[in-house]
């Protein structure tokens, strides 16, 4: 359902930029990276998951309606989204579940490496990155921050949340891999 969903709004939101000659501003994500270590803008995409194999498809429609001069694209790529207003998806049913005693989920290894961005401050880099002109397909990636491991933010993340509360929380992620 995700994958025809997300098509679906791409293949919508190019038809609406071209109908109002407006530009498309998409944010995209690490995923199409797999493994890699050291991403750029100009990094190859090596997908090791099906996600990644869909946002990759994505970005390349994308940079085809650019080409095509249906629209302007601007991608921002970013991390795993957390923080305020984020009320849906697994991070924002951690936020939203944390406060109340249940443990942090996860949906894969917890050991690897994260990297994450705080919602407000991606959505001040994407207010900055529209009124920048460029041409008529631009990527930028947002690095946001770096955890040596899930393990590492999760804890983090109870720290603070502790601190915010005067609750005590423990950190037991939830590992829902295949």
């Amino acid at each position: 359902i995700w994958e025809e969903s997300v098509k679906k709004m791409t293949t919508n939101a190019i038809k609406a930029a071209e109908k109002s000659g407006g530009q498309l501003i998409y944010p995209g994500r690490v995923y199409k990276y797999g493994s890699t270590k050291n991403i750029t803008e100009t990094t190859p995409a090596n997908p090791n998951s099906h996600q990644g194999r869909v946002l990759e498809q994505i970005e390349n429609k994308l940079e085809k309606a650019a080409r095509d001069k249906k629209c302007a694209v601007k991608i921002l790529r970013h991390g795993q989204p957390y923080g305020p207003g984020l009320n849906d998806g697994l991070m924002g049913n951690n936020f939203r579940d944390m406060p109340l005693g249940k443990d942090f989920e996860w949906v894969a290894r917890t050991d690897i490496p994260l990297q994450v961005v705080f919602t407000p401050d991606y959505a001040r880099a994407v207010i900055l990155y529209s009124e920048l002109g460029t041409g008529s397909f631009d990527v930028l990636n947002y690095g946001g921050e770096k955890y040596p491991s899930i393990n590492v933010f999760g804890l983090l993340l109870n720290e603070g949340a502790g601190a915010i509360s005067g609750k005590e929380f423990n950190f037991n992620p939830s590992v829902h891999s295949k």
